[in-house]
């Protein structure tokens, strides 16, 4: 019983960082109808930075400095990257995407080298606090703390706000919301930024686990924010919070169950789901599957 209650919290602690970076490609998939592909790289940037900055400073300044950095990049580089130019689909925005990623990650290694580094954890994330014989790590639980109020914000703000009602209006139309006079490339600008502060605690919450940063990590968060995304439905931002609790308690019972042998399968396996859900529900678990009509 322990065993399972351990991997009940430690995969919803997980499973909270997993939602983040899922949320933060939702909310510009909801408005570009797209996945942007870039967003592991935004998250390895701003890792990247806060490395470099707390040669000097201390942690916190260098996550506010690297956070307001990343969201420069996110904007800019999100406009000319999908504003800029003739109109294009949404397969030829993912490509462009990608592409944009992978220009992050060239800069990375240019600027950073292609060394890991040591991430700055704080002292405080060492620590454990024990109820019987559950062990609940301080880092787990802050984690879990700081991806709930994320999660909570960012809902919050596009179900309760104005902002929030015309980031939904253009998610289903960008057309129609421009006709009725809504600024649709600032929507998507706003949707960079939030985007962006959400790359920048999801890298905290990533890389303090992790240890170490490397540029070329962009790649696997990107994957991981996917597989949650499409778990949850590509355009759903609840689904994105459900598709990453879901993954990070299938990566945490799979370490917990699955023999010592097989357990470097794990991704492997996790990518495996991905591939049944898009054979059986497509359109993600929590997306309504539209039935044409006669």
């Amino acid at each position: 019983m322990i065993q399972f209650l351990q991997a009940v919290f430690d995969g919803l602690s997980q499973g909270g960082v997993y939602a983040v970076l899922a949320v933060g490609v939702a909310v510009v998939s909801a408005v570009m109808s797209f996945p942007n592909f870039a967003h592991g790289w935004l998250v390895m940037w701003a890792a990247s930075i806060t490395v470099s900055l707390t040669a000097a400073i201390p942690l916190l300044p260098a996550l506010l400095i690297a956070t307001a950095i990343v969201v420069v990049i996110a904007v800019v580089g999100g406009r000319l990257t999908f504003l800029v130019g003739s109109p294009a689909g949404s397969e030829v925005l993912m490509l462009k995407s990608l592409a944009f990623g992978l220009v992050l990650q060239a800069a990375a290694v240019l600027f950073f080298g292609d060394a890991p580094r040591l991430y700055p954890a704080p002292d405080w994330s060492g620590g454990v606090i024990v109820l019987g014989d559950l062990r609940i790590s301080a880092a787990s639980l802050t984690s879990l703390s700081v991806a709930l109020v994320a999660l909570g914000g960012v809902l919050i703000l596009l179900r309760a706000t104005d902002l929030g009602l015309k980031m939904r209006a253009t998610a289903q139309s960008m057309s129609t919301a421009a006709l009725v006079g809504v600024r649709t490339r600032r929507v998507v600008t706003t949707a960079l930024v939030i985007a962006g502060v959400l790359a920048c605690i999801a890298s905290f919450l990533w890389y303090a686990k992790a240890g170490s940063v490397t540029p070329r990590s962009g790649l696997e968060i990107t994957m991981v924010a996917f597989v949650a995304l499409v778990l949850g439905g590509l355009r759903n931002i609840g689904g994105a919070v459900l598709g990453g609790l879901l993954l990070g308690l299938v990566d945490s019972f799979m370490a917990a169950y699955l023999p010592s042998d097989v357990q470097g399968l794990t991704r492997a396996l996790t990518y495996t789901l991905l591939i049944a859900v898009l054979l059986l529900r497509p359109d993600g678990l929590l997306q309504r599957k539209v039935v044409p009509t006669k």
